[in-house]
C-alpha cells in the first residue's frame, strides 16, 4: 500500500525581500494568475518576430504590461511603497538582482 503525500505542507505561499531598507513580500502565483502573463508573453514572443517601426513600440508596452503584472504579486511589508517606486530609486544592480530572483523563483524546476 502506498501513502499520500500531500504537497501543500512543504510549500510556502511567499517568499521575503528587503530592497533600499523595505521588505516586500511575493505571493506566488496561482495557474490561473499565471494566464494573463503567459497570455502577454505569447503575444511578446508574436510581436518580437515582427521587424516593423510599430512592433518597436508594441513590445516596450508588453513589456510595461508584463512588469506591471509581477509588481502585482509583490506586498510591501510595514509600509506603502510600490515596488516600482522601490526599483525606480534603485541601482541597476539592484533592479538586475531583484529581476534575477523573481525568474529563479518562478521558474518550474
Amino acid at each position: 500500500m502506498s501513502s499520500r503525500v500531500n504537497l501543500n505542507d512543504t510549500v510556502e505561499e511567499a517568499f521575503g525581500f528587503t530592497i533600499g531598507g523595505l521588505d516586500y513580500d511575493f505571493k506566488y502565483p496561482t495557474l490561473k494568475a499565471m494566464e494573463p502573463i503567459q497570455e502577454l508573453s505569447r503575444e511578446r514572443d508574436k510581436v518580437s518576430k515582427e521587424d516593423t517601426p510599430e512592433s518597436v513600440d508594441k513590445l516596450a508596452q508588453l513589456d510595461n504590461k508584463l512588469t506591471e503584472k509581477f509588481y502585482e504579486f509583490v506586498i510591501p511589508v510595514g509600509h506603502n511603497t510600490p515596488i516600482k517606486e522601490t526599483l525606480d530609486n534603485q541601482p541597476l544592480p539592484v533592479v538586475k538582482a531583484f529581476n534575477k530572483l523573481i525568474i529563479e523563483q518562478l521558474s518550474a524546476e
